[in-house]
């Protein structure tokens, strides 16, 4: 009576194919002779083999348990799950990318499976409690001129080999500022006539320079707002450029007069008024 010793593993691939659940397979096996290299004495004679497997004792038949990957779960997520809307200063609409990731029970042993494990797999996506004010195109969520303030609750869903389908909600919140939420500053309302000086070609008078500020308060349901400075996003214009021109987030005084709603970031204006001193 001796210990046992392994002589041979086998090795097997389940099947692609394989259905959610266990399937189990017994095999057997005879050893027919075990000689020493050094000697030409047979230490075992032809008896059925033993097998170690997945249960604790040797056994007398081999047992492949298969635990075919079975779906536990989706996760669902936005590439951008907190949308500031800025395009009423940029003119660009922005977007967010719906995914998913897929949890599968994937380790097993004898006494069960734990889940772990994920991947990516083939999904789609819905919206369940309607767009605020954007669209959503296959898995891309975009908002722009017609955006308003909310969150919008998108599903992705993904159906597995059994038909089964998983879903997870993917919450994606809109910050929105507009009109009376965006303010146009400017450092000085009047602009006076800077005295002997005249322009780089000399053919007009110089006056001063202000700068232009626009702040914007963002808001959404169930949050506090919050202002936030957006002049270098903002496209500055001046309602009269034979008054006053804006550049480089500064108004510049052209000619005496007032210029009505003066240099403003869309929606917003701030009155100037360059005038002789």
């Amino acid at each position: 009576v001796g210990d046992s010793v392994l002589l041979r593993g086998a090795r097997f691939k389940a099947g692609a194919g394989a259905a959610a659940g266990v399937t189990a397979s017994a095999f057997g096996g005879t050893i027919i002779s075990f000689t020493a290299e050094e000697a030409s004495d047979n230490f075992v004679q032809i008896q059925p083999a033993a097998f170690a497997d997945s249960r604790d004792a040797e056994q007398s038949s081999g047992l492949i348990t298969v635990w075919a990957a079975d779906i536990a779960g989706i996760l669902g997520y936005a590439t951008v799950a907190e949308i500031f809307n800025t395009y009423p200063f940029t003119g660009q609409a922005q977007s967010s990318t719906i995914g998913s990731r897929v949890v599968k029970r994937s380790i097993c042993t004898s006494s069960g499976c734990s889940t772990a494990g994920d991947g990516t797999a083939p999904f789609s996506c819905a919206v369940s409690d309607g767009v605020v004010g954007g669209s959503l195109s296959g898995c891309t969520f975009t908002v722009g001129s017609a955006t308003s303030a909310g969150v919008t609750m998108s599903f992705v869903a993904y159906a597995n080999a059994a038909g089964t389908i998983q879903s997870a909600p993917v919450p994606i919140r809109v910050w929105d500022a507009r009109d009376s939420a965006v303010a146009v500053t400017v450092g000085s309302t009047t602009l006076n006539r800077i005295a002997g000086a005249q322009n780089p070609g000399c053919t007009a008078p110089l006056y001063q320079t202000t700068p232009v500020q626009v702040a914007a308060t963002y808001t959404t349901p169930g949050q506090s707002a919050f202002t936030v400075d957006v002049t270098c996003i903002a496209t500055l214009t001046s309602s009269d450029t034979t008054k006053v021109t804006v550049a480089g987030g500064r108004a510049h005084g052209v000619a005496y007069g007032p210029a009505p709603g003066g240099a403003g970031g869309s929606p917003g204006t701030a009155p100037l008024s360059p005038r002789v001193p």
